[in-house]
């Protein structure tokens, strides 16, 4: 089940092996009172985003209010709900709860080969309630995605958001810093966010946050530039929105590769170094969510972060002369 959940809801699996060996510097980040009433645990940092190990990954009111409390971005992590209680109970001493059930009725015939009581043999009432549950983790996340900005409630207001990305970029010591201020900029006004960088020919994913989008998730993704594509269309034009109208098929090929439902769209504006390509930044958005103002600023965090991949490349060598 925790590697069903993994899969269907983007959220990355924790291995129970690792859930025994966080640093306790990452346990101190949440209050036993926090941990016990939420079941929850958090598992690493990276900048400003907490991966946290959730009983129900799908809690947005407990996302909400973690990310109030920590100041961190919360990325929902799953795992067998068995091995997350024995966490909780090595690092914060919070007992577990045995569960109980009803002794099982010896069968008279092996219950492998038993039809089911409605005539449907067993496999197949199987397929059925699998595709229950993924409509309604589907139908669950997707109005999740569709709350927008109250996922991430510590950052910036989208009045705010295009400054700070100014100040951040100006401030890059690294790619790695350029990005985060490209993510942070996205995750302002929208709830997922993406970093293609361009190799040869090919988009492959960099980074990736927001609602279900860790950087091993992105990284799995490989587009062609050589055909007709959102993504050309952007390197070509700036800026370019995903239309489920009039899409090519490499479109629908990067819908599938991020998931992404048919009440959402995908906006893309290019990030160049003098005259050549060098990343794309990506956002899911809801349908009728990009106007001009909106798409005038996606394409000046671009420019901005053109001009700060430039300085950088300068400085390097300048070094490189210097030594």
């Amino acid at each position: 089940m925790a590697y069903f959940l993994s899969e269907h809801l983007d959220a990355p699996y924790a291995h129970p092996k690792t859930l025994l060996e966080i640093d306790p510097k990452i346990i101190a980040l949440i209050p036993r009172t926090l941990a016990e009433k939420y079941k929850i645990l958090p598992f690493s940092v990276k900048r400003k985003r907490l991966r946290m190990v959730m009983i129900d990954p799908l809690d947005l009111e407990t996302i909400r209010e973690l990310s109030f409390i920590t100041g961190y971005i919360i990325e929902p992590m799953v795992t067998p709900e068995a091995q997350l209680l024995e966490a909780l109970e090595k690092f914060y001493g919070i007992p577990r709860v045995t569960r109980h059930r009803h002794p099982v009725q010896p069968a008279e015939e092996p219950l492998g080969n038993a039809p089911s009581v409605s005539g449907t043999p067993p496999d197949e009432v199987s397929k059925e309630i699998i595709r229950e549950k993924l409509l309604k983790i589907k139908e669950k996340r997707t109005s999740m995605i569709m709350a927008g900005l109250d996922v991430h409630p510590m950052l910036a207001t989208p009045a705010e958001a295009l400054p700070i990305a100014d100040r951040d970029l100006k401030n890059a010591s690294d790619r790695d810093s350029i990005a985060s201020a490209m993510i942070d900029f996205t995750l302002s006004k929208f709830p997922r966010a993406a970093i293609l960088i361009v190799r040869g020919d090919n988009a492959e994913g960099w980074k990736g946050a927001g609602l279900g989008f860790t950087d091993e998730f992105v990284q799995r993704i490989k587009m062609p530039l050589s055909v007709p594509s959102v993504l050309k269309e952007a390197a070509e034009k700036g800026f370019a929105l995903h239309d489920d109208t009039d899409s090519w098929p490499s479109d629908k090929m990067l819908q599938k590769l991020l998931r992404v439902e048919e009440s959402l769209n995908i906006a893309v504006t290019s990030v160049k170094y003098q005259k050549a390509v060098v990343c794309f930044l990506v956002a899911v958005v809801p349908r009728g969510a990009v106007d001009e103002k909106v798409k005038a600023e996606f394409i000046e965090v671009a420019e901005k972060a053109g001009r700060a991949f430039a300085r950088l490349i300068k400085e390097s060598r300048k070094k490189e002369r210097g030594a």
